[in-house]
């Protein structure tokens, strides 16, 4: 399983973007099985596929989490 994390905006907006990349299965059994968890509890994969803050700010952070699991 990988999580990959992409965050644009700020006032650098796509010039600044960053992108994070996790593979679990490089972690210590421990973190990964504490981030599978952490999946499970936030009931990640019924979210909808945008959060979006009411009123959104043009400098505001956007975060995109993608979960690879091979399914």
């Amino acid at each position: 399983m990988r999580l990959i994390l992409k965050c644009t905006g700020g006032f650098a907006g796509p010039v600044g973007a960053q992108t994070r990349t996790v593979d679990l299965a490089q972690l210590p059994s421990a973190q990964a099985g504490r981030l599978q968890q952490l999946l499970q509890d936030s009931d990640f994969f019924a979210l909808p596929p945008k959060l979006v803050k009411p009123a959104p700010k043009s400098w505001d952070f956007k975060y995109q989490l993608e979960v690879d699991n091979d399914d």
